[in-house]
């Protein structure tokens, strides 16, 4: 993998915390985004439609949730003489269905010009990783912050406080001890699974990493 994970899989990055009427089917049932600035940075001033993408559901306990689908990037006001007001546009999914009020997203532009939008439970590890990776302590409660791909300051996912594996084979194994190892292994495995689906390399064939745990919709 790429030692600046992200950088070398995305053209651009945004990221933002999930607001409840974004997230909850019960508050709203919109399924897209406003335009914003850090948006049309990522898309330009034309509209897009269909653009293919990977919807992507990053839990801690469980499989990588993988949905292929589609986006599109429209003006809301096309038929106005001097405004524009854009927008993305998604279907709901298994993936978009799991989010809830504060999870972390993520919209990745690739330079195939595709598409990747992670979900990730908002205290969770993948989204405490994806932060050190984007170099961002913590985010506004709302709006989208642009990733500054250029900059030093994102880290490669596999350095961020990977956890150690000691070997105990001369030990009496503890409960306290398998459950810290458990854990352990459990993480590095996610992280693998979380390399992986933002790398795009994946595919509904199976992955080719051992241990990694992606489940495709289909």
């Amino acid at each position: 993998m790429s030692e600046n994970l992200l950088a070398g899989s995305f053209s651009h990055v945004v990221l933002k915390r999930l607001t409840a009427v974004e997230a909850d089917p019960a508050r709203s049932n919109q399924h897209e985004f406003n335009g914003v600035s850090a948006l049309r940075s990522m898309f330009g001033d034309a509209e897009k439609k269909a653009i293919p993408a990977e919807f992507i559901w990053a839990p801690d306990e469980a499989a990588i949730l993988i949905e292929r689908g589609f986006v599109s990037w429209y003006d809301a006001r096309a038929r106005h003489p001097t405004r524009s007001e854009f927008r993305l546009y998604y279907a709901g999914n298994a993936v978009t269905s799991r989010a809830r009020d504060g999870d972390l997203l993520m919209i990745g532009k690739r330079r195939t010009d595709r598409v990747a939008i992670l979900i990730a439970p908002a205290a969770g590890e993948a989204s405490r990783r994806l932060l050190s990776m984007a170099g961002i302590d913590m985010l506004p409660p709302s709006g989208f912050v642009r990733v500054d791909l250029t900059g030093g300051t994102i880290a490669a996912l596999q350095g961020v406080a990977e956890p150690s594996l000691q070997r105990y084979d001369n030990w009496v194994a503890v409960p306290e001890m398998t459950q810290a190892l458990h854990h352990a292994e459990a993480i590095r495995s996610q992280n693998a699974a979380l390399q992986l689906a933002l790398s795009g390399l994946c595919d509904e064939a199976g992955a080719s990493w051992d241990d990694v745990e992606i489940q495709w919709v289909r």
